[in-house]
């Protein structure tokens, strides 16, 4: 029997050479329909019985074939319609059957396709793939595909006893703590039966603290000015920082800001806000976010530098001084910068760079300069250091600069000068208003001397009414004319300064200019303004009444070192001087070395005279008697003569060989005093 293309039966009848004929039969056959059912229709797990049923309605004598998949191998074959096999992973596929009988119709239609899938081993998802933080929950899912199922769930280890149990495919967890991190696994089985499944694939929980947000200064300083830069950093405990959205608030109304990255760089301008905020966002999409606390930024409006010596600001050459330079109230990450204010004609201003009030300067690079160069130590001074300082501090990238210090003069005298300045009226105290004169005088040629003067409120400047070698102020201004002032040549040599106090009162203390030296007279007077003669009054020295006023002056006949300090006038709590410091000089230190030594050199001789007297004496120890006798007589005898003839004095004598030794005359200002 034969079937064609559309499943009529056909049937050989003849054969012609080698070609076949067919001939339809006046009768057509339909192939019984075969009918496949497996149970059960679900997924099985490994050793459980799977049942294939194929029926076949019509006719009998059946003899029942079963196949897998598209191969035409018989897997299995029997009289009976039933097919039962133990379910293994290898029994997974497509499965058809068809009968087979010795009658016509000889067989049946082909079945459906029924498939079977065998369960072995579950996959294990979470429902959020990324990083978990604590608070939030997370569902773990054991996917299978298998109805009627138990599920067991492991953590850290397959050996361990299953943490949970569900009736259901998925396990949720949370709120997740730090503890519930770890590595899971499930596994299937059928209630109340043996057969179950491998272990799933393993799968991560990684679980953080919730993060929270800090605003930090990357700077090593937290406290700064209007004008300096400032970088913050938003700062996430938990969870990495690229998983984050940023964003910046200002001030108590929480302005937003433009940045949205973790740091946010700003300048301080004057409108400035001491709040700053910062929020972040998972970049997930959740819902999950963190604000930071407020964090108050302290901010000064000037940012200013104090310049000070520490020891004397007068010193002799040779001595050491240490300039400072500190920031006012801030000490954290500055550098600083020295320079010396110089003394050129205006016309050369462009030459040069310019510092506090647009005065020509230059810095200072020295390796007196240590550290973050907030000292300048001179351990040998000498007179090229005599100058005017300033100093500036820095900080930042790009760099925060401060304004200038005050000025600070510093003056190294040396122990002669060629010329000395000269002040008319001859007093360290004036009146405003007044006129005075100052001059350049020598023992030899003065010109091409000038005369120089520095005050806080002008900068290092020459006279302004300079006429050669002297200059003449004819008005004296309290504020501007009061300072320090001395002879400079072209080379920079310079003379002894003198202090000029202008007084805007109307008492002043009428003192000497230049210092005094040990035994020096000294004579002080109260002045008023409007009285020109000398008043009653009491003068003050350091604080403290000297009672020792005569006709409106004190005198001391012979100064000491003791008598050195401040002095002031007063005649009532309203009307009294400015205070003066007058300078005591001990005698020459030099001369007092020299002498010390020529007592030392005369000493040594005659030790050294005596001891060969000695070794002569012993020498002559063993001579008789009566020559020594008659020595000493011949001895005596010469002595006697000799005395005679010393009486006289010597005319010719050098009476300089007799007077005492000079004091010196080296000008040491120990300080500048008001």
């Amino acid at each position: 029997m034969l079937k064609d293309a559309t499943g009529r039966l056909k049937e050989s009848i003849e054969l012609e050479g080698s070609t076949l004929i067919i001939k339809e039969l006046p009768f057509l056959y339909h192939l019984p329909s075969a009918d496949l059912r497996v149970e059960p229709q679900s997924a099985v797990l490994p050793g459980e019985t799977v049942t294939f049923k194929c029926e076949i309605k019509s006719d009998s004598g059946w003899t029942y074939k079963w196949y897998k998949d598209w191969s035409p191998n018989l897997v299995f074959e029997s009289k009976e319609h039933t097919f039962i096999i133990t379910a293994a992973e290898s029994d997974k596929g497509l499965y058809w059957c068809q009968g087979e009988r010795q009658n016509r119709p000889i067989s049946s239609d082909i079945s459906r396709y029924v498939r079977l899938d065998v369960k072995v081993k579950p996959k294990l998802t979470r429902n959020k793939e990324y990083w978990l933080l604590t608070g939030e929950s997370v569902t773990l899912i054991c996917e299978l595909g298998v109805s009627g199922l138990v599920f067991y769930w492991y953590k850290d280890t397959q050996a361990s006893a299953p943490v949970a149990q569900t009736d259901v495919s998925s396990y949720s967890i949370g709120p997740l703590q730090l503890s519930h991190g770890g590595q899971y696994w499930c596994r299937a089985q059928r209630n109340q039966t043996m057969y179950q499944t491998q272990y799933s694939n393993g799968i991560w929980v990684n679980v953080t603290d919730k993060p929270t947000a800090s605003v930090k200064i990357l700077s090593n300083w937290t406290e700064f000015f209007v004008g300096e830069n400032v970088s913050l950093r938003c700062e996430i405990q938990g969870g990495r920082d690229t998983d984050w959205e940023y964003s910046w608030y200002k001030g108590r109304l929480e302005t937003l800001l433009p940045s949205s990255a973790q740091e946010h760089r700003f300048g301080i301008g004057s409108n400035y806000d001491n709040d700053y905020i910062c929020k972040v966002k998972h970049k997930n999409g959740l819902s999950l976010s963190a604000k930071s606390e407020p964090l108050n930024i302290v901010v000064s409006w000037h940012a200013s530098v104090d310049l000070r010596i520490n020891g004397q600001s007068w010193l002799t050459e040779g001595h050491s001084v240490t300039l400072s330079c500190q920031v006012r109230g801030s000490t954290v990450g500055w550098r600083y910068r020295w320079y010396k204010i110089l003394l050129i004609p205006d016309n050369d201003l462009r030459q040069f760079q310019t510092c506090r009030d647009q005065t020509p300067c230059e810095e200072i690079i020295s390796d007196s300069i240590s550290g973050d160069g907030s000292s300048y130590t001179l351990s040998s001074a000498t007179s090229k250091h005599t100058g005017v300082y300033v100093c500036r501090a820095e900080r930042g990238e790009p760099a925060f600069r401060t304004g200038y210090s005050d000025p600070q003069l510093l003056w190294v005298t040396v122990s002669s000068r060629p010329v000395s300045l000269q002040v008319s009226p001859n007093r360290s105290q004036h009146f405003s208003e007044e006129s005075l004169s100052l001059s350049c005088v020598g023992l030899g040629d003065s010109s091409g001397w000038e005369v120089v003067w520095f005050s806080s409120s002008v900068r290092l400047s020459k006279c302004p009414g300079v006429e050669g070698n002297s200059c003449t102020l004819p008005s004296l201004d309290e504020n501007k004319n009061t300072g320090v002032y001395w002879c400079q040549d072209q080379s920079g040599n310079t003379s002894q300064p003198v202090n000029i106090t202008v007084q805007g009162g109307n008492m002043i203390l009428e003192a000497p200019v230049h210092p005094l030296s040990e035994g020096d007279p000294l004579t002080l007077r109260c002045i008023h303004r409007n009285r020109p003669l000398s008043i009653r009054g009491d003068i003050y020295k350091d604080g403290l009444p000297l009672n020792q006023m005569v006709d409106g002056e004190m005198t001391i006949h012979s100064v000491m070192k003791d008598h050195e300090g401040r002095y002031q006038c007063r005649i009532s709590l309203w009307t009294m001087s400015l205070e003066t410091w007058i300078t005591i000089r001990s005698e020459n230190q030099g001369s007092r070395f020299l002498v010390w030594i020529g007592v030392g050199v005369g000493l040594a001789f005659i030790f050294i005279l005596l001891f060969v007297l000695l070794c002569w004496f012993r020498k002559r120890k063993g001579a008789q008697v009566s020559s020594a006798l008659s020595g000493q007589q011949q001895q005596d005898t010469n002595r006697s003569s000799n005395q005679g003839q010393t009486q006289p004095t010597d005319t010719n004598q050098d009476p300089s060989e007799y007077a005492p030794l000079q004091r010196g005359t080296s000008d040491v200002y120990e300080t500048i005093r008001p």
